[in-house]
């Protein structure tokens, strides 16, 4: 995924179609001894050679949606706005009287002027693939840009984090850890699905409901997202109806996940210590760990029962249990928890 991540970060067509024909360069003549021998900065080259090659690759990729080659657009579809639909002489007098049109004297005296979508003729549609090349002319093209990116790096972002923690999931039911999926993975799901996953929906419902026509009464999205934690009186509209009560639910949720993350491991682990001299006999009705699971056979210190039989009738065999300590524990679930939070 670091390749992927890096191009939308750097996202060039041009630079990175440069960096793919070097990193081809090198595949190609893997094999060549001189490069074996050579610097040290070119051996460091040589070594990463398959990195870079999908740096590159998918740096032409996410150069060609942001349209962006060594810095400048390019205009391959033509562009969907179309600039003589706001001269005045091109509608109807009625439409004259009620839009805000150009006329010579308006296109002479100002210095900026700006686009209407809601004028009619004038966007007549989205670019094919990417950002439109007229964006490149605009003199707010990098607000435009950087608000894009950052959104599109928000929602790559927490699918990538997103996807690490269910990976984690299956590696806990591997070593059958079922107690950190219950008291560590799902709380951080939580979490981050009630906080930047509702942003993420945000951003995505903004995008399908409101249009060009619909522009100017949008709300804004960092003020939505900050209100959501602020419980101002309700000043604008918001998104969709019922939002308050909705967004009061998902910071119910994230207020109860938070002490389950911090606190819900060590716990777990100090109930067991308490429960039996050893932490193999469980109290009734816990399904006991199995051995295979070194996590638990260094700090539960755990019997094999994998033999048969009822342990709860053999008792708890003179086995030497390790030492428990429940503030390191607590400590270092403290440390991730605020590691993962912030």
């Amino acid at each position: 995924t670091f390749p992927f991540l890096f191009a939308v970060m750097f996202g060039d067509f041009g630079h990175g179609f440069v960096m793919f024909l070097f990193a081809l360069l090198l595949v190609l003549n893997e094999n060549h001894p001189r490069l074996n021998q050579s610097q040290e900065i070119m051996r460091m080259f040589f070594n990463g050679r398959y990195i870079l090659l999908l740096m590159g690759l998918f740096s032409v990729y996410t150069g060609l949606v942001y349209n962006d080659c060594f810095s400048k657009s390019v205009n391959l579809f033509g562009s969907g706005w179309n600039v003589s639909a706001m001269y005045s002489a091109s509608h109807s007098p009625a439409e004259q009287r009620s839009l805000v049109l150009w006329n010579d004297s308006v296109v002479r005296r100002s210095r900026v002027l700006q686009l209407d979508p809601s004028v009619p003729g004038v966007f007549r549609g989205p670019y094919p693939f990417g950002i439109d090349p007229i964006w490149n002319l605009a003199t707010n093209r990098l607000t435009f840009l950087n608000s894009f990116k950052m959104k599109m790096s928000v929602i790559l972002g927490i699918i990538h984090m997103t996807f690490g923690v269910i990976l984690g999931i299956f590696n806990h039911l591997h070593f059958r850890k079922k107690f950190n999926v219950y008291l560590v993975s799902i709380p951080e799901l939580l979490f981050m699905l009630c906080i930047f996953g509702y942003l993420i929906f945000m951003i995505i419902y903004k995008w399908l409901v409101y249009s060009a026509d619909t522009s100017r009464a949008a709300p804004s999205i960092l003020i939505e997202f900050i209100n959501m934690f602020l419980f101002p009186a309700s000043t604008t509209s918001g998104l969709y109806r019922g939002q308050e009560h909705v967004q009061r639910v998902l910071l119910v949720v994230v207020a109860l996940s938070v002490p389950v993350l911090f606190l819900g491991k060590p716990l777990f682990l100090l109930w067991l210590h308490n429960g039996r001299s050893c932490f193999g006999v469980s109290r009734s009705g816990y399904t006991l760990v199995r051995k295979d699971s070194e996590e638990e056979v260094s700090l539960l210190g755990t019997q094999d029962v994998e033999g048969g039989g009822d342990p709860r009738e053999d008792g708890c065999r003179e086995l030497p249990c390790k030492e428990f300590n429940f503030g390191e524990i607590l400590m270092t679930q403290v440390i991730h928890s605020i590691e993962y939070c912030l």
